[in-house]
């Protein structure tokens, strides 16, 4: 009779088991993230930081999909082949470029583009930087060095293609046309104003909620008209 067979050692080894749970965590901040992204949603503890430039800015989409889409794709389809392929460990390669490539560009952009952060991105970026860094571990023994070059270099073009299809691919819309019931004020030839009439110098401000240079803005106003009443 032959002998019963189980999971192979590889299959159930300690940092396939880390890798799997780094997996999963980055597959479940890319989910939340792209719920958000999709449903407008004010990101719980973002205060005033960078994520509404993040989550509804220029970089919040690709050919109109929210980033966190394909992240979830991504995260998805590397945790399922820790599973479902058996014979070679030399796809992780793409799966880590991609990763890390991925947290790379994004991180960047929020340093040198838009001089905001989001912490929740970087929470994301995080997983996807130790995912890479356990996939690499986890690919290093197997493989030939042709079949890793060639997964890592399709890993690459990959990525090459999802940068280039965000850079001069159709930009997202960074606005929301939305229509209110007229509420009750003062009259449209009267706009609300703050001090008395007939002043020689009157300054008009024009506010957007969603602009933090607006809310900058705001506060030294209000410090302007405590000091000139």
């Amino acid at each position: 009779m032959p002998a019963a067979t189980g999971p192979s050692p590889a299959a159930t080894s300690p940092g396939l088991r880390w890798l799997r749970g780094a997996l999963a965590c980055g597959l479940a901040a890319a989910a939340w993230l792209w719920w958000l992204e999709s449903g407008g949603n004010q990101v719980a503890g973002c205060g005033g930081g960078g994520c509404g430039e993040l989550l509804t800015g220029r970089w919040s989409a690709v050919l109109g999909i929210p980033v966190a889409a394909p992240a979830c794709v991504l995260y998805a389809t590397c945790l399922a082949a820790t599973w479902a392929v058996r014979r070679t460990r030399a796809w992780m390669w793409a799966g880590a470029v991609l990763l890390a490539g991925a947290a790379a560009w994004f991180t960047g952009l929020q340093v040198f583009v838009l001089h905001a952060f989001c912490r929740w991105c970087l929470l994301s970026h995080a997983f996807g930087v130790v995912s890479a860094l356990l996939l690499v571990v986890a690919a290093r023994p197997a493989g030939t060095i042709r079949a890793k070059a060639l997964w890592a270099g399709g890993g690459a073009a990959a990525l090459l293609a999802f940068l280039l299809a965000q850079c001069f691919g159709p930009a997202p819309a960074t606005y929301r046309i939305q229509m209110l019931p007229e509420l009750p004020g003062p009259a449209a030839d009267e706009p609300p104003r703050l001090g008395p009439r007939g002043q020689a110098r009157v300054l008009v401000e024009y506010f957007d909620y969603t602009c933090a240079a607006c809310r900058t803005l705001d506060t030294e106003l209000g410090s302007v008209l405590r000091d000139h009443p």
